[in-house]
């Protein structure tokens, strides 16, 4: 066999076929650069794959291996030129009668089932899911340094990261850029009908046209919506209410003996109740993403209260939000905002202000007391306290009785002594221990702490404290029970 003039008897009928390389690679499930090899002689198709090549060249297996047609074909096609319309752009399909017959495959619900089934499959979009994924720890990194150094160039990144990472998104999830490219070709190439035969698919419009092979399919998507043959990444979508029940199912049917290798999948309809329940968690994602670029910060204990602060991310200034009301920080954050919960009432935040020091600024919710005094909390803590853990390194806590009493922190290594004057008490739940304006230690009414007295709120009977230092490391609390 002569490879090159088997080449060029193959680019000639292309061409009569007014065909491009890539359309002929498409029909047959190839890269145009094997279909290039084949017109260049450097190469032959597999013996498998003459017969659909044959098929799509309109010619014969003979008329291929010998490099050129039959002379009663040549005449065959002649007499065929001379009774066509000089305005068609390719020759008359050898079987006149189509099994289905679609006039626009374009339309807006064939768009969207097409992106519905290229979702669907298994092997489409691998790569717009990787780009999500990296675009979205991109984003959650970059909001991260910004946090730590508090950069405006930082934030900026995180959130151009993170509004391709929706973008991307839409698309891995709703098929979003596929539907608007399928809309663009439908608005360059206007209606273009797909007419099914017995051995290849016919699509044309305008000027053009292009022959598909059912060998070539990869995979075909049937669901409740419809029908979506797969040629590699070419999709051909089938909408149920553009075809009848019979006609789809007789098509389906002439598939499974056509394209024998192609891989189904099946497609269930979502009902509208999942539809809302994904719009909603997306949307839940996006408002979560957004707000935290712009300076929310929140935290949820166990028992499911809610701490709520804004950061203004260029003043540094920040409030707590509590309700209707709201409360500003008495200094501007400079770098960081760290939440700990110490009870299940009482949360800390800890920042670096701008003098440059640890502060913090306690959110308490709720009461020990009957809720009818205000009690102070350096009063109520009077007396020993030793935690119940005995690897909490051997810490003690005294408060001595009286509003100008101290408080006595020590471990066997450290002492630390506090005044109640330079102490700060939040709510009827927390104080802080402070030196020189300072805090250094926070100290927090266990859930489970006792009055001798509830109605005056007077000093402890029982239960627990919560103590922890203050500072931007990670820090654990040190449970104490009251021991007289």
């Amino acid at each position: 066999m002569d490879n090159e003039k088997i080449g060029a008897f193959v680019a000639q009928r292309r061409r009569a076929l007014q065909m491009t390389q890539q359309q002929l690679a498409e029909t047959l499930g190839v890269t145009n650069k094997a279909v290039s090899k084949w017109e260049r002689g450097m190469g032959l198709p597999d013996i498998t794959a003459l017969p659909p090549l044959a098929r799509a060249l309109q010619i014969s297996v003979d008329e291929l291996l010998a490099g050129e047609m039959a002379p009663c074909a040549v005449k065959n096609v002649q007499e065929e030129y001379k009774h066509h319309s000089c305005t068609e752009t390719v020759l008359p399909m050898k079987n006149t009668a189509p099994i289905l017959t679609v006039d626009d495959i374009y339309t807006p619900q064939a768009c969207r089932l097409a992106s519905l089934a290229g979702r669907g499959t298994g092997k489409r979009r691998w790569v717009m899911r990787v780009l999500f994924g990296l675009l979205t720890l991109t984003a959650a990194g970059a909001l991260w340094w910004a946090v730590q150094e508090d950069d405006i160039g930082l934030y900026a990144l995180a959130a151009t990261a993170g509004a391709l990472a929706v973008l991307y998104g839409l698309e891995v999830f709703g098929g979003l850029l596929s539907r608007r490219n399928l809309r663009v070709t439908a608005r360059k190439r206007g209606a273009r009908s797909a007419s099914f035969f017995e051995q290849e698919v016919l699509l044309q419009s305008k000027g053009e046209s292009t022959r598909l092979s059912y060998t070539g399919i990869t995979e075909i998507w049937q669901g409740p919506q419809g029908l979506c043959l797969f040629w590699g990444m070419r999709a051909l979508a089938l909408c149920a209410h553009d075809v009848t029940e019979e006609k789809l199912q007789e098509l389906c049917e002439h598939l499974h003996r056509q394209a024998p290798q192609a891989v189904w999948k099946q497609g269930k309809k979502r009902s509208k109740r999942q539809k809302v329940l994904a719009v909603l968690a997306v949307a839940l994602c996006v408002l979560c993403a957004g707000a935290y670029g712009l300076g929310v910060r929140a935290s949820v204990s166990l028992e499911g209260k809610l701490a709520l602060f804004y950061k203004n991310p260029i003043t540094g200034k920040t409030i707590h939000l509590r309700g209707m009301h709201a409360e500003q920080f008495p200094y501007a954050v400079q770098s960081g905002l760290k939440l700990q919960w110490l009870t299940g009432d009482v949360c800390a935040a800890t920042y670096v202000g701008e003098d440059g020091r640890t502060h913090q600024y306690i959110a308490t919710f709720g009461d020990r007391g009957s809720g009818i005094s205000y009690y102070n909390v350096g009063t109520a803590i009077t007396g020993e306290w030793a935690p119940a853990d005995k690897n909490s390194a051997g810490w003690h806590l005294e408060a001595s009785e009286g509003r100008n009493g101290h408080i006595t922190l020590e471990n066997g290594s450290y002492c630390y002594e506090y005044e109640y004057s330079e102490c700060v008490q939040a709510g009827t739940l927390a104080l802080a221990l402070c030196k020189n304006g300072i805090p250094e230690w926070t100290v927090a009414l266990g859930e489970d702490f006792v009055f001798q007295n509830n109605d005056s709120g007077s000093v402890a009977a029982g239960g627990s404290i919560v103590v922890c230092r203050v500072s931007m490391e990670k820090t654990a609390p040190v449970a104490m029970d009251y021991i007289g």
